[in-house]
């Protein structure tokens, strides 16, 4: 990523007051603070960085601008050799379509303005990744294979990623979180270890983000009906009777840990 200069101008007209015979001179319309304005001080830098977080007071996960952004993001390019590229790729992509969307989303007062992020595994797949509205926006964050917690795998527990960017940076932006996940946990341990296993997830949300704490600001849609045995249940029968025992023991969860569950 090039540095460039992005300059904070208070007139419509883009050509008010430019001198095409001396580029360097020092414009009445731009207001940009002075130790930012490459033409006004020779050695000072400037990048998409400094650019967001001076006009929006927002910031760019580092981590992820850092990366090599030419690698070819799109899974079908089969540019990625592990599971871990492709879960940076994923990433990479939210970070780029997050930042196109800043100057919108932050446009609307964010007092008005109701932001939601939707967690979701493969059943979220089909679902636009931006959905922009003038009273809502809604950001949805797709991991295939994820549950709630994966003692092998941080690429695919929900523990870990939401402690860690880029979700952490979407979940502070967001003023409600859901979850549509589920499945993958019931199919392969007892309802009863899974929902302990919420609990742990939830304390955690609540206490890193103090503003998840407010009556029904996290979600959690109820598991879909499945018929694809594990080794832990390896009968559809079995399964089906786990996941309505999931099923049931959040809805009494929602009630003590005050969230919504959606059926």
């Amino acid at each position: 990523m090039e540095d460039c200069l992005i300059c904070v101008v208070n007139t419509d007209d883009l050509d008010d007051e430019f001198n095409s015979c001396d580029t360097n001179e020092d414009y009445n319309t731009c207001i940009c603070a002075t130790d930012i304005r490459p033409y006004k001080s020779k050695g000072a830098t400037w990048s998409l960085q400094k650019a967001i977080h001076y006009s929006f007071n927002q910031t760019l996960i580092k981590s992820m601008t850092l990366n090599i952004w030419s690698c070819g993001l799109d899974r079908c390019l089969n540019t990625w050799d592990t599971n871990q590229d492709i879960v940076a790729r994923q990433n990479m992509i939210f970070i780029s379509i997050e930042a196109s969307h800043l100057n919108t989303i932050m446009s609307t007062s964010p007092s008005k303005q109701k932001s939601y992020l939707i967690i979701a595994d493969s059943h979220g797949k089909n679902l636009n990744s931006i959905i922009m509205h003038n009273d809502y926006h809604i950001i949805t964050h797709v991991v295939s294979g994820i549950q709630w917690i994966n003692k092998y795998n941080q690429n695919l527990c929900i523990y870990s990623l939401i402690q860690q960017d880029p979700l952490a940076h979407l979940i502070n932006s967001c003023t409600h979180v859901l979850f549509l996940v589920g499945t993958n946990s019931a199919r392969n341990l007892p309802a009863t270890r899974v929902i302990n296993q919420i609990e742990t997830v939830l304390d955690v949300l609540q206490s890193k983000y103090p503003h998840l704490k407010h009556n029904k600001t996290i979600s959690i849609i109820a598991t879909f009906p499945c018929l694809k045995e594990s080794a832990f249940f390896p009968s559809i029968s079995l399964l089906k009777a786990n996941i309505s025992s999931y099923n049931e023991l959040l809805q009494t969860l929602s009630h003590t840990k005050n969230f919504h569950m959606l059926i």
